[in-house]
């Protein structure tokens, strides 16, 4: 008797476990409109995107919103102002902290020109020298056959190219010369080669155009004398050339005016030619 209980009570427990797997298994399916449409669902996790860089990027810096992977077109929405030179596979430009940025993108042996959707390959931050670089100093550390990298981070200066003189120059400034010198490539790596230097003058820089993010002081430099004050309400500043016209260059104001040096950290964002006979 006590058998039959058992097996009659062991038949009415996998009675219920069955009838519970019977209606677990009329649980309508959730689609979604994707699903219903035939399609894959799209996903909503957010993509991750490796930092731009390995080092600090303090809040408010342009580069605090950079990402490797970036596209020329997404950059060019966050940094305004660029400094003029003809590296095809860089672009640079001056942080709100005073930090020189070096943005290279990813560019293949058979296409080397930049578009809107070539993408950041490598990002590269350079303190920013606030004072000429003293020619004995120049002397010794811009050297060939070093890199265009090492060349930044040693003097503090973005190379310029100067296309009136020469598009294939760049060109540095210490206190009363200029050293210019050609970039090739060696190991996938840009090489500083062909260094020369030539002390500052008109004559030696026969300058009819500036580079936007040049400044003030970097171009006294380059004249070889003072700017005269022209503006009125903007800060603008002319040069007499050896042929009677006139070089005047407008400059605005740093992004970040802490310890600003008026009008020597001013920089360059625009020039033109005057002549007073036309």
């Amino acid at each position: 008797m006590k058998k039959l209980i058992s097996l009659i009570a062991i038949l009415l427990l996998l009675t219920l476990v069955f009838a519970s797997c019977v209606d677990e298994g009329k649980k309508p399916i959730e689609t979604t409109a994707e699903q219903s449409a035939g399609t894959e669902p799209q996903s909503t996790t957010t993509p991750i995107t490796e930092p731009a860089t390995d080092f600090d990027a303090p809040e408010g810096t342009l580069r605090k919103q950079i990402t490797i992977g970036m596209t020329c077109a997404s950059l060019e929405k966050i940094v305004a102002e660029f400094i003029d030179n003809h590296l095809t596979s860089y672009k640079f430009f001056i942080d709100n902290d005073n930090k020189i940025v070096m943005v290279l993108f990813d560019l293949d042996a058979n296409n080397l020109i930049m578009s809107d959707d070539t993408c950041i390959k490598q990002i590269k931050v350079f303190e920013r020298r606030e004072t000429p670089l003293k020619d004995e100093d120049a002397d010794n550390l811009i050297k060939d056959g070093m890199t265009l990298e090492k060349l930044i981070e040693v003097t503090g200066m973005i190379p310029y190219t100067l296309p009136r003189v020469s598009a294939l120059n760049l060109y540095v400034f210490s206190e009363t010369k200029a050293y210019y010198f050609r970039v090739k490539t060696v190991n996938d790596e840009q090489v500083v080669s062909n260094v020369s230097v030539q002390e500052l003058s008109q004559k030696v820089v026969d300058i009819e155009y500036i580079p936007k993010g040049m400044t003030y002081s970097q171009l006294c430099l380059v004249m070889g004398s003072p700017g005269v004050d022209i503006g009125s309400g903007v800060s603008l500043y002319q040069w007499e050339l050896e042929n009677g016209k006139y070089l005047r260059v407008w400059f605005v104001h740093p992004q970040s005016d802490e310890n600003l040096v008026y009008p020597d950290n001013l920089i360059s964002v625009h020039s033109e030619i005057f002549d007073p006979d036309k």
